[in-house]
C-alpha cells in the first residue's frame, strides 16, 4: 500500500528485527515498547518474522528467529554461533537479518527495524525485493550518546526509511536531521500494558522497592544508604530489591543488618506480583549517567507504586511530574530518604500519587497507540 494508506495486518507479513532482547526478560524503555509491538503483532497478522538479537552485554546469547503464522508460534529457531566482542556481535546480527530476510521464503509487507544495523539491512531488502517497506524505530538520541559511525548509519537510516517512529524528535531537530520528503513520521511515545485495576489498589505497609540491573552506575547503592535515614521515620519500613547485576554480592554486604531483600531477577509476572506490594519505588540514579531509560518507571507506574527519581534527564522527571506519579529528589541517601518517607507519612499524598500512576499507564497504554499507527500507515 502507498505511504498514508492503510494496512491490512490480517493480510500482511511482518518481518521485526531488533537487539533489544524483548524475550530475555529485559526491562528498558524501548525494549518494553518492542515487546508490546509484538504482542500486538502476533493474533493480527497473517505471518510475524521475529528476529531477537544479542548486543554488548548479552556476548553469550545468540539470536532467536521466531515465525507466528495466523497468531500461533509455528518455530523457533536459535542461531548455533553465539558471538563475542562487539564487533562480531554487529556483524553476526546484520548476517542473522539478511539471512531470515532473505532465505525466508517470504516477501515482507513491512520491515520493522528496531536499531540502525537492522535498518540498515532492510534497506537492502527493499533493494532486492524481499521488502516494500521500511520502518525505522528511533532509540533515545542525545547528542552526546551516539559515536561517529552510528551517526553516519543514522543519517542513512533516517533518510532512506519510508515510515520512522521516532522517540527523542528535538533531538534530531536541533541536529538538523530530516527525512526524505515522502516519509511517514510520527513520534512513538514510552508505551505501557493495558490498565490493571487490581494494581491500584492501595497499600497499607511500609515495603519499598528497586527494579533495575545491579550495577553502581544505576545508584542502587542509595537506595540502601538511605535505609537507616528511612528507619529513623519509619521503623518497621524494607527494602525489596529486584534485579540482578555485577554488584549484587558488594551490595548485599552493605545491606548486612538493614531489613533489606534481594529477589534476583524474576519473569514478568513474578515481578509485578512483588511489586504490587510496594509503597513507592525508587529510581536514584548516578548523577553523572546520560543513558537513563524510562523502563523502570513504566514498570512502576504500571504496578502502581509511586516513584522518587533522582535524574538530571528531563525526559524522565517530566514523565513524573507531567502526571504527578512521584516525586523527584537530589541523589544523596538524606534526600532520598526524606522523599521515601512523604509517601508514608501521607496518606493523601501517596493516594495522589497513585492515582498519578493510573494516569501515566493509561495515557501510554500501547493498544490505542498501535491502532492509530497502523491504521494511518
Amino acid at each position: 500500500p502507498p505511504i498514508g494508506g492503510r494496512m491490512n495486518l490480517a493480510e500482511s507479513s511482518v518481518f521485526l528485527a531488533t537487539t533489544a532482547r524483548i524475550r530475555n526478560g529485559k526491562r528498558q524503555g524501548m525494549t518494553i515498547s518492542l515487546k508490546l509491538m509484538v504482542d500486538y503483532l502476533v493474533p493480527r497478522t497473517k505471518w510475524l518474522v521475529v528476529l531477537d538479537q544479542p548486543i554488548r552485554s548479552d556476548p553469550d546469547t545468540a539470536s532467536v528467529h521466531s515465525l507466528y503464522i495466523d497468531g500461533e508460534l509455528n518455530y523457533t529457531s536459535r542461531y548455533k554461533w553465539a558471538p563475542k566482542g562487539k564487533a562480531r556481535i554487529m556483524l553476526s546480527n546484520m548476517i542473522a537479518a539478511w539471512d531470515s530476510g532473505r532465505y525466508s521464503g517470504y516477501r515482507f509487507d513491512l520491515f520493522i527495524a528496531g536499531d540502525v544495523l537492522n535498518a540498515f539491512v532492510g534497506y537492502w531488502l527493499r533493494k532486492n525485493g524481499r521488502v516494500k517497506r521500511l520502518c525505522y524505530v528511533v532509540a533515545d538520541y542525545t547528542k552526546d550518546r551516539r559515536g561517529r559511525i552510528y551517526n553516519i548509519l543514522d543519517r542513512f537510516a533516517y533518510k532512506r526509511a519510508d515510515i520512522i517512529l521516532n522517540t527523542t524528535g528535538k533531538d534530531r531537530e536541533d541536529r538538523g536531521l530530516e527525512p526524505k520528503a515522502s516519509v511517514f513520521e510520527t513520534d512513538m511515545p514510552s508505551l505501557c500494558p493495558p490498565v490493571e485495576p487490581e494494581n491500584f489498589k492501595p497499600r497499607n505497609g511500609h515495603v519499598i522497592g528497586y527494579l533495575g540491573s545491579l550495577e553502581e552506575r544505576f545508584g542502587v547503592e542509595k537506595a540502601i544508604l538511605a535505609m537507616p535515614y528511612v528507619l529513623e521515620a519509619v521503623p518497621d519500613a524494607s527494602l525489596e530489591i529486584l534485579g540482578s547485576g555485577p554488584d549484587r554480592e558488594k551490595l548485599e554486604k552493605l545491606a548486612h543488618g538493614l531489613p533489606v531483600r534481594f529477589w534476583g531477577f524474576l519473569p514478568d509476572e513474578e515481578a509485578v506480583t512483588v511489586a504490587t506490594h510496594w509503597r513507592v519505588g525508587l529510581a536514584p540514579y548516578d548523577d553523572t549517567l546520560k543513558d537513563v531509560d524510562s523502563g523502570k518507571l513504566r514498570f512502576y507506574a504500571f504496578c502502581g507504586v509511586p516513584m522518587v527519581i533522582s535524574t538530571k534527564t528531563p525526559l524522565m522527571v517530566d514523565l513524573v511530574n507531567k502526571f504527578g506519579a512521584g516525586i523527584d529528589a537530589n541523589p544523596t541517601p538524606e534526600m532520598i530518604a526524606g522523599a521515601v518517607s512523604l509517601f508514608f507519612l501521607s496518606d493523601g499524598f501517596y493516594l495522589g500519587c497513585v492515582e498519578g500512576c493510573r494516569k501515566l499507564v493509561e495515557s501510554h497504554e500501547s493498544t490505542p497507540y498501535f491502532d492509530k499507527l497502523f491504521s494511518e500507515i
